[in-house]
């Protein structure tokens, strides 16, 4: 097989490239995304914790003026965090997507509060004859944004009057301010206007961008909010707890991709996941009202009024929600219905349940049922599963996996283990428990917060400390203990039935992480021996930073040039190596250099590791073998034309450093008679063009006898971009001697201070040939430019 039919990219299978790629560029912007969320989803789950001790030190202090105040003290550590949620997810995309910059935070934090700012300056209140607010103005009252509606919306936010946008705002700005910063922190003014460039110009821009952000949200949220508090409610309302079935079986079937942060999000931290403003004001609306209790007193009717109205955005989601109402300094609700005499109190959280229709805790509390039981479970099976006399091994390997499953709810190593070696046990059986766990534990009306996961400290913590709010945290431990056997069952017979290669089984003795599902996926297919080769002859994925080519070289940037191995490089078949400047390196490797590039970056990421098939021998690829691969080559002789009328020379003339030095193979270089207009560069021989570069300024045809001829007009052209040139023809059609391959620029190329603009033809292959009848001087289009003969 020859260079160009071996590496040639058909038609299909770059459109399968564009597809792959396509993914992968989603799959690292959701990647991005889920990261950004864990930032502020760590430092909450420590802010809970504050607020719950807080909240249930102050609430039990009864008398006690001085342990009330600590407990409101260690409450107040943790409420600004919850207050602050917007900018702290607005910072936490910035971080994720501009390398942790800290400029970019600082322009982050400043567009936010401008955004905030100006959304304050155009909402206007709207107030009754005693002064009181009901109700705001935003831009404009029709369309269904009368005031009075919008007062749900409306509260405040880092000291302004703003939308509640809740998490969305922030995470809008954050990602405009990435945008920005990565757009111009290396921009450059002239010098009187130096001191504003680069890092610093970032913020102002952002100030700018801020101005359309905020009309957007302005006009748009009003409804967007309403139509999120209207799903909210009626998520409420679906029976039988299918909506937290549904929620628990898509969370943890995306766990393997790390994508449920993406898709939990909007359920924990918006109106998606409740609305207690808007269902307030509907149950008051109603003629339902607060009745002072002894556990239940003005001051509290004022603190949770005052709270939900005045700080809509803490009481929005199951997440952020649950967290308000863990705050509070009383632990029931005291009501009478409309029509009703009756007094009732229920505990503050049965009251959401009941009273507003948001069932706290839906989309947090199944977590606990399979994580304390279920899974420590399926470790057990495991062990009990590996033979009699590796089970000391499978038990040291899989106990600490299981307590930590059970003690904090960190699952990945059970996990990823059973998913990598049974996808059935995770997706068909796992997920679908986990599912039904969520489900139960709304049916039964349990009522557990969470913020970091499901293990026995969250559960102490959004469970047992607060259960005089009505967590019924006891439910976790009615339904685990069935959880366990099933779990164990299973496991076990699985294990058996299939052959599982679990801990203690085969040659398995250790658990598998989220790194070893992603490398399996990854590596399905190993890299290729020649790809490996130049990867590792450059020091590796991390000493790569830039990866182009142009005709005949693969051009890179690297970190390190200590790190560069040549003679690795070269037996992937490179002919020479250039190194330029202090990180850039040029590797000649013919006219392979695009298809190989695309190879390569194909591959970014990938395991690098070899398999039992593949040694160090087999790292030099066939581009070195090729040519004696096709016995046409040997056989057969050939002449090659001229590409148009002008003057014709030897290649070793070209004096360019690559071509010059018979790098690519030997040849000759044409010059016009004049380098300027448009010109026309003509097929030298008869063949199929099976590299057509995009940059259109070189082509690869190969004859019916076998021989590999690259037309490549100028040096360094590749640079241009396709620029100058055109091309009516397409990769993979017949051309004939006199065809045209290209229609030259030579005015704008004049313009570019090329090293040469002739154009320059060589023969790729021809180790077992010599070319003979050299023309040099004058030639015109379609005379005889030199022979090809076998040696």
């Amino acid at each position: 097989m020859t260079i160009l039919k071996k590496l040639n990219f058909r038609k299909e299978k770059s459109e399968k490239s564009k597809i792959n790629n396509n993914s992968g560029k989603l799959k690292k912007l959701l990647s991005k995304i889920s990261g950004a969320f864990m930032l502020p989803i760590a430092i909450m789950s420590i802010a809970g914790i504050f607020l719950g001790v807080g909240a249930a030190i102050a609430t039990g202090s009864g008398a006690n003026e001085g342990l009330k105040l600590f407990g409101l003290f260690i409450q107040n550590m943790g409420d600004p965090i919850f207050s602050s949620l917007p900018l702290l997810f607005a910072a936490a995309f910035v971080i994720a997507f501009t390398e942790e910059a800290g400029a970019a935070v600082f322009a982050a934090i400043i567009a936010y509060l401008v955004f905030s700012a100006l959304q304050a300056a155009l909402i206007e209140p709207l107030r009754d004859s005693a002064q009181k607010i009901i109700g705001y103005k935003v831009l404009f009252e029709s369309a269904g944004r009368d005031p009075e509606s919008l007062i749900r919306l409306v509260g405040s936010s880092v000291g302004f009057t703003t939308l509640q946008t809740s998490v969305f705002g922030g995470i809008s700005v954050g990602l405009i301010t990435s945008y920005l910063y990565n757009k111009f922190h290396k921009i450059q003014f002239h010098p009187a206007f130096s001191f504003f460039a680069g890092k610093r110009f970032v913020p102002l821009v952002a100030i700018l961008a801020m101005v359309p952000l905020s009309l957007t949200f302005l006009l748009f949220w009003p409804w967007v909010g309403k139509g999120l508090s209207v799903f909210g409610t009626a998520l409420g309302k679906v029976p039988y707890g299918i909506e937290s079935f549904i929620f628990g079986f898509i969370e943890r079937s995306l766990i393997p991709f790390g994508l449920h942060h993406v898709f939990y999000a909007p359920l924990w931290y918006s109106n998606a996941g409740g609305d207690a403003a808007t269902a307030l004001s509907q149950w008051q609306q109603a003629g339902n009202q607060f009745v002072e209790s002894a556990g239940f007193t003005a001051a509290n009717i004022q603190e949770l009024i005052d709270s939900i109205t005045k700080n809509a955005d803490k009481w929005v989601g199951d997440s952020t929600g649950w967290q308000a109402v863990n705050s509070l300094n009383f632990n029931v609700v005291s009501f009478r219905k409309q029509g009703s005499s009756e007094v009732q109190t229920l505990r503050v959280l049965d009251f959401f349940a009941q009273e507003f229709g948001i069932k706290l805790g839906r989309f947090l509390q199944g977590k606990y049922v399979f994580m304390s039981m279920g899974l420590p479970a399926a470790a057990f099976a495991m062990v009990m599963a590996a033979p009699k006399e590796n089970r000391k091994v499978a038990f040291a390997s899989l106990a600490p996996a299981a307590f930590t499953c059970f003690l904090t709810g960190i699952t990945e190593p059970l996990e990823f283990t059973f998913l990598l070696l049974s996808p059935f046990l995770f997706w068909g059986f796992h997920a679908f428990m986990c599912a039904l766990a969520f489900l139960l534990m709304n049916v039964l009306g349990a009522h557990i917060g969470m913020t970091f996961s499901g293990g026995f400290i969250d559960y102490v913590i959004y469970g047992l400390i607060p259960i005089q709010k009505g967590t019924h945290a006891y439910w976790v431990y009615v339904v685990a203990p069935f959880y366990a056997p099933i779990y164990f069952f299973v496991f076990y017979f699985w294990i058996k039935f299939k052959n599982l290669d679990t801990p203690g089984r085969g040659q398995n003795i250790k658990l598998f992480t989220k790194k070893d599902f992603r490398n399996k996926n990854k590596n399905k297919n190993l890299v290729d021996p020649q790809v490996r080769a130049v990867v590792l002859g450059l020091g590796g994925w991390d000493n790569i930073t830039k990866y182009e080519n142009c005709a005949s070289r693969l051009r890179y940037d690297v970190v390190d040039f200590s790190k560069i191995d040549e003679n690795r490089i070269k037996s992937a078949g490179a002919t020479a190596i250039r190194r330029v400047g202090s990180n850039h390196i040029q590797i000649i490797v013919g006219s392979i250099a695009e298809q190989l590039n695309q190879r390569v970056k194909a591959s970014i990421g990938q395991s690098l590791e070899k398999d039992s098939k593949q040694s160090d021998s087999n790292d030099k690829n066939s581009t070195s073998k090729a040519n004696l691969e096709n016995p046409k080559t040997q056989n057969k002789n050939l002449s090659v034309y001229s590409v148009f009328e002008g003057n014709s020379h030897s290649i070793v003339e070209l004096n360019d450093g690559v071509f010059s030095e018979k790098m690519l193979g030997d040849g000759v270089f044409v010059e016009p008679n004049e380098f300027k207009g448009l010109q026309k560069v003509y097929a030298p021989v008869s063949g199929k063009l099976l590299t057509l570069f995009e940059t259109k300024h070189a082509y690869g045809i190969t004859t019916n006898e076998g021989i590999e001829i690259l037309v490549h007009i100028g040096v360094d052209t590749v640079n241009l971009k396709g620029q100058g040139f055109k091309t009516n023809l397409v990769q993979g059609q017949d051309v004939k001697i006199g065809d045209v391959l290209a229609e030259v620029d030579y005015d704008f190329l004049s313009k570019q201070n090329l090293p040469s603009m002739s154009t320059i033809v060589v023969i790729t292959n021809m180790e077992q040939s010599k070319i003979t009848n050299l023309k040099q001087g004058p030639v015109a289009l379609n005379q005889k430019l030199f022979d090809l003969e076998q040696n």
